[in-house]
């Protein structure tokens, strides 16, 4: 699985580092909102691609997306503490 929180020209460079039916996520633009993909690796590879965004989303859907998108070997417990007030 592959996070891309960059977007631009890393896009299509990591779709030709993914594996056999690998999963990419989109998340960040950092580097620009418009991208190539290749179609010969995606096919070929049997690659997943989703985007996504997490700003407009509450805390606990941002944990729920994280943890469904990670592999179980690679999965954390996030708790989530309010802010201290002094």
């Amino acid at each position: 699985m592959l996070l891309d929180l960059v977007g631009g020209p890393y896009v299509k460079a990591s779709q030709k580092a993914m594996a056999h039916q690998g999963r990419m996520i989109l998340v960040g633009t950092v580097a620009g909102g418009t991208y190539e993909l290749d179609a010969r690796y995606v096919m070929s590879k049997r690659l997943q691609i989703r985007g996504t965004v997490l700003r407009a989303r509450s805390l606990e859907e941002k944990i729920a997306a994280t943890r469904l998108s990670l592999p179980r070997s690679c999965r954390f417990s996030l708790v989530a503490s309010p802010p201290q007030h002094r």
